[in-house]
């Protein structure tokens, strides 16, 4: 991964966490009894994935 998309990635997860819209939109799978959520998970060298990831409460 190169320094331009690691900046992206960090403006995208800054701007999700300014915006409240992370928090509501984890209330709102609790509140539908979702047991799981979505991470980015590192997988190797230039291989960053949004996997599905049990909630760690």
């Amino acid at each position: 991964m190169d320094a331009a998309s690691r900046l992206d990635l960090g403006k995208l997860i800054r701007s999700l966490k300014e915006s409240g819209r992370a928090r509501s939109h984890d209330a709102a799978n609790r509140a539908y009894g979702r047991l799981s959520m979505r991470a980015l998970v590192w997988h190797g060298k230039e291989d960053i994935r949004c996997d599905e990831v049990t909630d760690p409460e």
